[in-house]
Order: structure tokens, then C-alpha cells, then sequence
């Protein structure tokens, strides 16, 4: 038994009233009519590169520091000092 993957007719011409939605359903349509597992292979290959990019940041702990800072911290506490009394 084979079960189709179509999402929907691809719309066409003056039967398509909004853009944005036939652009998505023909591209949704491209995608599903793609052989499965190289897709897939794919798109967890590209999955697995963005994660390790993120979490591999030493941005964070840049970040950190400067909002712990001595400095910082002073200028926050000024600040909410200036907002709980108005």
C-alpha cells in the first residue's frame, strides 16, 4: 500500500487567490516529491552542524562576564533604584 505525501494539488493560475500559500504548498510539494532518506540524511547533517555551532560558543561566557561585572552590575542597580521610585 503506498500513501501519497501530496499535501495538495499545486495551485496554479487564477485558482491560487494567495500568493505566500501556493508559494508554500508547491515548495512543501518540491520537497515531499525529494527521494526520503537523502533528505532526510540531509537535513540532519545540517541539523547536527547548526547545533554543535551553537553550542560551541564562547560567546555565552563573554556575555557572562561583562553582565557580572563590577561595572555593570552598578549601573543595573542605578538603574532599578531610578524605576522602584518613580
Amino acid at each position: 500500500m503506498r500513501v501519497s505525501t501530496a499535501l495538495a494539488p499545486s495551485p496554479a493560475g487564477p485558482a491560487c487567490r494567495e500568493k505566500p500559500a501556493c508559494t508554500a504548498l508547491q515548495r512543501a510539494n518540491e520537497l515531499l516529491a525529494l527521494p526520503p532518506v537523502a533528505i532526510n540524511t540531509t537535513r540532519l547533517a545540517g541539523k547536527a552542524q547548526l547545533i554543535e555551532a551553537l553550542s560551541s560558543s564562547g560567546d555565552t561566557a563573554a556575555a557572562t562576564a561583562w553582565w557580572f561585572s563590577a561595572e555593570t552590575q552598578a549601573e543595573m542597580h542605578k538603574l532599578v533604584a531610578r524605576l522602584t521610585t518613580k
